[in-house]
């Protein structure tokens, strides 16, 4: 199972720990405001954030950051290599579903068109899949300079439940004004064929009438961020957060997935322990 190895790659960290920092570096902060991030599925409820976490913990070495546990292999003044392990994000979209249940549509023919439905009436014909989450191992390269800064990983499952891959890259600059910190960035994110199978695919045991069974290939996502903050004081910040994720057209053609893209937003005051 995907959660023995987790633990053990937990002991295996904790074991090799004395090679780090005995004192380390933590980063611990919490901002409390509004926010949203839209769910693409079609019976999938959009996730509230109405509170952010933000805990990081770096040795000489080994390092934690916001969910992802690494180990640093290479590092120059302008560059650091790693390995990291993490959790794939796009479960979350499954998290909660809408109740349409409540719904009542009648005696529908058989061949009743769906995109002269509202979302709502087509969640009551096509409810998504389950679907779980996916620890993935990979390498991480970041470098920084005048010209910003450009992040790149390479990751794939080690738990078995996607068997796929994922390259993620990100460009971003940041540009200071005072206390104001306002970094824009780009990002994509291309998706294999097995991975895109797995979340947005419909196996044969789970075609209906309305969801046909569909195999994606593979595909690229395209995001863009922009995020700002502003220093209050030295442990206050006012942040703003604005973020737009393009699905690729094979996810987008899955029956179940209702909306082409996901955006996010968040406002509220960050304090920095």
């Amino acid at each position: 199972m995907w959660f023995v190895k987790v633990i053990a790659a937990l002991l295996l960290m904790l074991g090799l720990q004395h090679q780090a920092n005995a004192a380390g570096e933590f980063e611990f902060g919490l901002a409390l405001g509004a926010g949203e991030r839209t769910n693409p599925l079609i019976d999938g409820q959009d996730i509230n954030r109405n509170w952010l976490i933000d805990f990081a913990w770096y040795g000489e070495r080994w390092f934690f950051d916001n969910g992802d546990l690494g180990y640093t292999m290479r590092e120059t003044d302008s560059m650091t290599l790693s390995a990291i392990v993490g959790v794939n994000s796009d479960r979350i979209f499954y998290e909660d579903k809408i109740f349409a249940q409540f719904v009542d549509l009648g005696n529908l023919p058989v061949n009743t068109p769906l995109d002269g439905l509202n979302q709502s009436e087509q969640a009551s014909l096509i409810r998504a899949p389950d679907r779980d989450y996916a620890v993935e191992f990979g390498l991480e390269y970041l470098t920084e300079s005048q010209l910003g800064f450009f992040q790149v990983q390479m990751n794939t499952d080690v738990s078995n439940v996607h068997n796929g891959h994922e390259v993620w890259a990100r460009y971003g600059y940041d540009w200071y004004r005072g206390r104001l910190q306002v970094q824009p960035s780009i990002n994509l994110n291309w998706k294999s064929s097995a991975f895109n199978d797995y979340y947005y695919g419909v196996k044969d045991n789970e075609a209906t009438q309305f969801m046909p069974a569909y195999s994606p290939g593979s595909g690229v996502n395209v995001g863009v961020k922009l995020a700002l903050r502003y220093l209050i004081n030295e442990n206050w910040s006012a942040v703003i957060s604005v973020e737009y994720e393009s699905l690729n057209s094979e996810a987008t053609d899955s029956p179940f997935v209702y909306d082409d893209h996901i955006s996010s937003w968040f406002t509220g005051l960050f304090y920095s322990f």
